[in-house]
């Protein structure tokens, strides 16, 4: 019998001659050992039956010495030679089994060995592992199924093209895992984008409303049992910067490695890498650019008239009258800061996959034409090299412009205690009085360091001022003036207020001669301040900031795009190699567990001020 076999082989073998031999890879291997008759697989012991070239067989077992022999020939490393060109050879440091040699010398072995009781146990078992064997040596016959892949499996191939070799799926060889987990298909990639954009979406709108909820806080101040951290004084603006960096950062930060810690804890997914899963998860688009774009542009008017009807809704219209345009504007300064420096950090903590991805599409030669198309998923992985090609390319410049753009909005810091002296001058002189204790102490400190202003004296029923120029001149408090005779001084400001020259011309009446031509109406005093007055060089808007701001929004959409690329390329390419379990279940239990996060720094300072609104506690 091991005669026939013998002879049946090296007929056989003539077939598989050729100038490099025939190669056949590590995954390639396993495809073709599935195909084996069962007493080859399970001649090295039952269970586990032998399925890679990493399996191991016993000396006891029937087929151990062939299974040895079979080892030998794939750790000799036929690249290393005059094979670095054979494809099977594209993935350096995997065992390649060189298939001529193995063809040439293995009936020898089996006839003059002590290998004769393997695959012996009927008459039709020697055929069945001679025809097996005799197609593994006729290249035709098992590079057939491979011929689409350039030679090489299809497994090889997936693991070759994609950026890293760690995946996310269900190990399948767990036997604790019951046979329906382990039979569980894998969700289509297109559900699994939808998903994770809608994950995207529900925190992006999450976040804005947080955000909001903590800026109106701030706004009103009313509660005096909030923890500073969370509702800090927008007096100190580097408390509120804090705040707003911590939050939206924390909050993606969260939604990424809360997401991995999850699929970690599902049964059967203990080897996947958390860590670079959840960096995996920080490079995908999320739409702190796009809220960034809004906050750069959005002007002073906007924010004020919003904010009006939310503190007129919640403390009152006295509330409402007492806050002004420049306050609100502001705020919006300061929350574009903390988005843009949030922003920023995400993208150092993305830039790992993404730059990672870009170093071996380069270095495996994938941006040259025709190394992935029109191979096997080679249209998706060309898509994930060129979105991470792109985001690689333009993230230095995103950075350097987020920054700058921050800076535009909060130049000069120095000169917010300035502007809130201003503000306190504003109130004492239109006659309002309505500022609190530490405004009585920066306007007792001004009158101290200017006293030529502690003669001026507003008259008439609640005092005269004029804010703006043209037709946009507002007449703040008006009353009738006095008879007395008066005298104008003018009094030009002016300050930044986000990207924004935001100019003050205050006129104070003082005791003095009037003109003849002033009348309770102000015709003369509105006509007065068409020309803004000439502002000095530390005042004025930098000419570079719209460009930047400009260049910013450009940067931004093409980041966005090429984020996107890259994560859809990324999810189709590896197919079944990336399958979190649940798919859109994980994502709503992650959208539930992060929509409630806010609630612990939202609901006090929300209830607290509404209960001193009521009455029910002391402010």
């Amino acid at each position: 019998m091991q005669l026939i076999v013998g002879l049946l082989l090296l007929f056989q073998n003539t077939a598989a001659q050729s100038a490099c031999g025939s190669l056949i890879t590590y995954r390639q291997f396993s495809v073709l050992l599935s195909s084996a008759p069962p007493c080859f697989q399970n001649g090295c012991g039952s269970p586990p039956p032998a399925e890679t070239m990493s399996s191991t067989c016993s000396a006891s077992q029937g087929c151990s010495h062939l299974w040895e022999f079979l080892r030998t020939q794939w750790q000799a490393n036929p690249c290393t030679a005059d094979c670095q060109g054979d494809v099977a050879c594209r993935i350096s440091g995997w065992p390649v089994l060189n298939m001529t040699s193995t063809c040439t010398t293995v009936p020898q072995e089996w006839l003059f060995s002590n290998a004769g009781d393997c695959c012996t146990a009927s008459e039709a078992e020697p055929f069945a592992l001679a025809d097996w064997i005799g197609g593994l040596c006729n290249g035709s016959e098992w590079r057939r199924p491979f011929g689409y892949y350039g030679g090489m499996a299809r497994q090889d191939w997936e693991e070759w093209i994609a950026p890293w070799n760690w995946t996310v799926r269900r190990d399948t060889t767990n036997t604790s895992l019951s046979s329906n987990s382990t039979e569980e298909e894998c969700p289509r990639t297109n559900h699994l984008l939808w998903a994770f954009a809608i994950d995207n979406l529900a925190t992006s709108v999450e976040l804005v409303i947080s955000i909001t909820v903590f800026w109106a806080a701030a706004v009103m101040n009313k509660s005096r049992h909030v923890v500073r951290f969370f509702v800090p004084r927008v007096h100190s603006w580097r408390m509120a910067l804090l705040l707003g960096i911590w939050y939206p950062l924390a909050h993606w930060l969260a939604s990424s490695f809360w997401t991995a810690a999850l699929v970690r804890a599902e049964p059967g997914y203990g080897d996947v890498p958390v860590g670079l899963l959840a960096l995996l998860l920080c490079a995908r688009p999320n739409s702190l650019m796009v809220i960034t774009c809004i906050l750069l542009w959005l002007n002073k008017r906007t924010p004020h008239q919003f904010e009006q009807q939310l503190l007129s809704f919640v403390a009152g219209p006295e509330a409402a009258e007492r806050y002004n345009r420049q306050y609100s504007k502001q705020l919006i300064s300061i929350l574009g800061l903390w988005v843009s420096v949030a922003e920023i950090i995400m993208q150092g903590l993305g830039a790992y996959s993404v730059f990672k991805t870009t170093h071996i599409g380069v270095k495996r030669g994938f941006y040259i034409t025709g190394r992935l198309i029109p191979y096997w998923r080679g249209n998706d992985a060309m898509i994930m090299y060129a979105g991470a090609l792109v985001h690689t390319s333009i993230s230095f410049l995103t950075a350097i412009c987020l920054y700058l753009s921050a800076y535009c909005h909060v130049q000069e810091a120095r000169f917010h205690e300035k502007v809130f002296k201003v503000l306190d001058w504003f109130w004492i002189t239109a006659g309002l009085n309505r500022h609190f204790a530490h405004d009585q102490q920066r306007e007792q400190q001004r009158r101290q360091q200017q006293p030529e202003m502690a003669e001026t004296q507003a008259q008439g029923s609640t005092g005269q001022l004029v804010l703006g120029s043209g037709a946009n001149a507002e007449l703040v408090a008006a009353g009738e003036i006095s008879s007395t005779t008066v005298t104008v001084v003018e009094t030009p400001s002016a300050y930044h207020v986000g990207i924004d020259t935001v100019v003050l011309r205050f006129y104070v009446w003082l005791v003095g001669a009037v003109p003849q031509n002033v009348r309770a109406q102000y015709p003369a005093l509105q006509r007065a301040i068409d020309a803004d007055p000439a502002l000095r060089p530390e005042n004025q808007t930098p000419r570079w900031a719209t460009p930047i701001l400009f260049l910013t929004t450009i940067f931004a959409v093409i980041n966005f795009i090429a984020q996107w690329l890259f994560w859809a390329g990324f999810v189709k390419m590896q197919g079944p190699r990336f399958c979190p379990p649940g798919g859109p279940r994980l994502v709503r239990t992650v959208i539930l567990i992060l929509s409630l996060l806010p609630l612990a720094g939202v609901l006090p300072p929300v209830l607290l001020s509404a209960a001193e609104a009521l009455g029910l506690t002391q402010p």
